[in-house]
């Protein structure tokens, strides 16, 4: 395969939800209609800036990865006094320049209907004309309400060399994943799965730039290269990183050494930096093969960016792929259930103190989230009602941790607010506490427990075997630092599933036996990872 000219963007994007860009082909049959579901809209690409100046943020965009029919309904639900909105119909996923230019401008109704198939681009500013504050663009998304149907992709034949105008039309990210309004970093998220054995070179100057591949399985997990490192080293720029992930998606990723801001040519030209070689995956066979049945548990929501335990890293976790959710659970002095994981609120806000010497107003007067990043200032603690709230508008399985001490009127009280949200059969209850759990399973015979331990031993075995009913499911969830081979096979022949916490080093993913169902991570999806 030839080496790829740069492309010239007249729009940088800025990853601000999850990104999802996966072209559709039209079918030589009649295509198959789909209802779009809520995770499908949310996990689409935000971008902002407009094609005068390539820097601001004035301007709102969400750009479809998910053909739609005519007559879908785009309901904006935002202040006609604060906010304009127009949409723009296209037939090209990839071409963000079109979404500026507008079928008809601004519109004067709250309700539009697409007037053809098309890949709706909703966009919206505010009337002032004022740049977008970074809340505003992390939650643009709830503005836009969308009813209507997909058009199936044709995916029986999507395999086949991956050629340069599909390379071309991936698109280019900036920002860090702590902070996604910096231009420190730029990224090609591919909407094509490649077979293993594909290789992505490096051609850039391996003086100025450090790069790295990351291998994901979900399109929408764009958190690939972390702070924490990066897996493909620059001081060996000349190794090639070969896929070793059947239909797994690249994320490839470019930054100066120096880690100083990147410049507008730098973003240009970033398609020329790269050569990818190799066959794309057909699409039915990866469904032979992908392990859906491992549960990714985000660790206390999504807190490699937003404060842990707050409403803001929740919605974090939904835009980064994850569908269960962890949180810790206390108790204030008036007997409110708040989430929090000291025991102290002195680390997680601007405040000190025990959490049950407080009441529930006292702690709400402190910020819980400027300690994490100035984008946070003044989010409060929430309550655990507030949390199934959210749980139940995202479609969040929660996990929520307990501890020790809790009193059976307190589980009572817990067991009622999930009930009142119908959420009773889509929690987990998990402790380190045997009787908190004891508590809870009093409360409601038929609740998911798990019991929290750094080793299995046989005394563990026979405190899951007190806390079944004959009506419940019980699980064991080990620190995945202190699993062995015996812990496994304890758990084996006593038919308690087995999951770990926390894992948050890919490396650690290949350790994990495969009997465990479950993994805690602050980041991971675990199915991206797992080598096929």
């Amino acid at each position: 395969m030839k080496v790829f000219k740069p492309i010239i963007l007249t729009l940088l994007c800025v990853v601000v939800g999850s990104a999802v860009f996966s072209g559709c082909k039209s079918p030589d049959e009649q295509p198959k209609i789909e209802y779009v579901q809520t995770e499908e809209f949310y996990s689409q690409v935000a971008y902002y800036g407009n094609d005068e100046n390539e820097r601001t943020n004035t301007c709102m965009r969400i750009g479809f990865s998910v053909k739609m029919k005519a007559e879908t309904l785009i309901t904006f639900l935002g202040d006609p006094e604060v906010y304009k909105f127009a949409v723009c119909e296209s037939q090209n996923v990839s071409d963000p320049s079109s979404g500026y230019l507008l079928n008809s401008g601004w519109l004067e109704t709250d309700v539009y209907a697409l007037s053809q198939d098309c890949y709706p681009m909703p966009i919206i500013a505010r009337v002032d004309g004022a740049k977008l504050s970074n809340e505003e663009l992390v939650t643009m998304h709830s503005l836009l309400k969308v009813e209507g149907e997909k058009i199936a992709p044709k995916t029986a034949d999507d395999g086949g060399e991956l050629t340069e105008e599909e390379y071309l039309a991936q698109i280019v990210h900036f920002g860090s994943v702590p902070n996604p309004t910096t231009n420190t970093r730029m990224r090609i998220s591919f909407a094509i799965r490649m077979q293993k054995g594909s290789t992505v070179k490096f051609i850039g100057n391996s003086n100025e730039y450090k790069w790295a591949v990351v291998e994901a399985y979900n399109t929408a997990h764009v958190n690939g290269c972390l702070d924490s490192g990066w897996n493909t080293s620059w001081s060996s720029p000349n190794a090639d990183h070969v896929i070793n992930m059947d239909g797994s998606y690249p994320i490839l990723t470019v930054a100066k050494k120096d880690d100083s801001a990147l410049s507008k040519e730098d973003f240009k030209q970033i398609h020329s930096m790269f050569k990818v070689e190799g066959q794309k995956w057909t699409e039915h066979n990866l469904e032979q093969t992908s392990d859906s049945s491992i549960k990714a548990v985000n660790h206390r929501g999504y807190s490699m960016k937003a404060p842990e335990n707050t409403l803001a890293a929740y919605r974090e976790s939904a835009l980064h792929g994850f569908k269960i959710v962890e949180c810790d659970v206390w108790f204030t002095s008036d007997n409110q259930a708040v989430l929090l994981h000291d025991e102290t609120i002195d680390r997680t806000s601007n405040g000190s103190g025990k959490i049950e010497n407080m009441t529930l107003n006292q702690v709400r007067q402190y910020d819980f989230g400027s300690w994490k990043d100035s984008e946070y200032i003044g989010e409060k603690i929430p309550t655990f009602s507030e949390f199934m709230e959210l749980c139940q508008e995202l479609e969040l399985h929660p996990y929520i941790e307990l501890k020790s001490g809790l009193s059976l009127e307190k589980a009572h009280s817990l067991v009622n607010t999930v009930k009142n949200y119908g959420m009773l059969d889509n929690v987990s209850w998990i402790s380190f506490g045997s009787d908190s759990l004891k508590n809870i399973v009093i409360a409601y015979n038929k609740a998911r427990v798990g019991y929290l331990v750094n080793d299995v031993t046989s005394g563990v075995i026979s405190t899951a075997n007190n806390l079944k009913t004959g009506y419940n499911e019980v699980f064991i969830d080990c620190n995945i630092s202190k699993v062995t081979e015996s812990d496994v096979t304890l758990c084996k022949n006593a038919s308690y599933p087995l999951e770990v916490w926390t894992v948050n080093k890919p490396s650690d993913v290949s350790k994990i036996d495969s009997y465990v169902s479950g993994v805690t991570s602050d980041w991971m999806i675990i199915g991206d990872y797992l080598k096929k």
